[in-house]
């Protein structure tokens, strides 16, 4: 049998818990088991985890990062560096900025904003490559993609002061 397992996301450092159960007596206890997947990356912020296509993407100190599943093997799990092209612009990021980085997947397009900078990184899904950064007219804190009634993607892009709202698609 496949045991179900969850991956935690620490600033930086990923681990695999994975869950089980223990008979005693007439009892089952869940048993969890962590083990570290990766000491070199994490995610700076919870906002930043958005699952693209069968992967999961995070963004943490060390840049961008890929979680899934390695094809061929079954309870294997890998991670990926994405962001190598564009190491100089993630290193000249401040620990407040990663803090406040914000993430979400429309269109085949991963986008990471940071408010205070009034800017997004755009990583290409389809072409395996980075776009931006673009400049915004406000700082996005979240993106948030939803279906409306005729099943078309629509997209909206928000921030703290409540005064900025952008819908597309």
């Amino acid at each position: 049998t496949q045991i179900p397992f969850i991956i935690v996301y620490k600033k930086h450092a990923q681990y695999v818990v994975a869950m089980d159960t223990v008979s005693i007596g007439n009892y089952n206890i869940l048993d969890l088991k962590a083990h570290p997947l990766t000491y070199t990356s994490g995610a700076s912020s919870g906002d930043t985890i958005i699952p693209v296509e069968n992967d999961f993407f995070s963004f943490g100190k060390k840049g961008l990062y890929s979680t899934g599943q390695e094809p061929q093997f079954l309870n294997q799990i890998r991670t990926n560096e994405i962001s190598a092209r564009i190491r100089p612009y993630v290193q000249g990021l401040t620990d407040s900025e990663l803090s406040e980085a914000c993430a979400g997947y429309i269109d085949y397009k991963y986008l990471l904003s940071f408010a205070s900078r009034k800017e997004t990184m755009i990583y290409d899904y389809q072409r395996a490559c980075f776009m931006g950064p673009w400049k915004t007219p406000f700082g996005i804190t979240k993106w948030l993609k939803y279906y409306d009634t005729t099943g078309a993607e629509k997209w909206l892009a928000g921030a703290d002061n409540g005064m900025s709202i952008v819908t597309g698609k």
